[in-house]
């Protein structure tokens, strides 16, 4: 993308972004509802939030468009600067989120079936120690 075509459809990606943003806002609000509800998130949510290297998800174009908008726009101001920050370091907590949802909805199950079972006390003593681990994601949360 050409410098000069950024800044004749700058409005329009600030729209966009915008939008985006408000967006976003409204996804997460609504996780974390549910979560001061049923002390849970949901990994799907997150995963479509974010996406992925090769299908990026609505919050990573907008990390991606902040970047290429405010970065090193040259400007005097830093409130773009500030703004491209901001994008990006909600992107990275949403991001830890996502892990967070994935290891409760995928091995707090059967953690939790490893302490109904009989095992040796061995693997007992490991998966108790183990399933402390994806019980602190719920604290990580809270705090995200």
């Amino acid at each position: 993308m050409s410098k000069a075509w950024i800044v004749e459809k700058l409005p329009e990606f600030v729209r966009d972004m915008l939008r985006d943003f408000c967006l976003s806002a409204d996804i997460l609000e609504s996780q974390f509802t549910m979560f001061d509800q049923t002390n849970q998130v949901s990994f799907e949510v997150f995963h479509d939030l974010v996406g992925e290297e090769m299908n990026k998800g609505l919050l990573w174009r907008l990390k991606d468009t902040a970047h290429h908008l405010f970065r090193n726009d040259g400007k005097e101001g830093l409130s773009g600067q500030f703004l491209d920050w901001c994008v990006g370091y909600i992107f990275h907590e949403t991001m830890k989120l996502k892990e967070d949802a994935y290891q409760q909805q995928n091995y707090g199950p059967w953690f939790r079936d490893l302490m109904d079972r009989e095992l040796p006390d061995s693997e007992h003593v490991v998966s108790r120690e183990l399933f402390q681990v994806v019980l602190q994601t719920n604290e990580s949360i809270r705090r995200e």
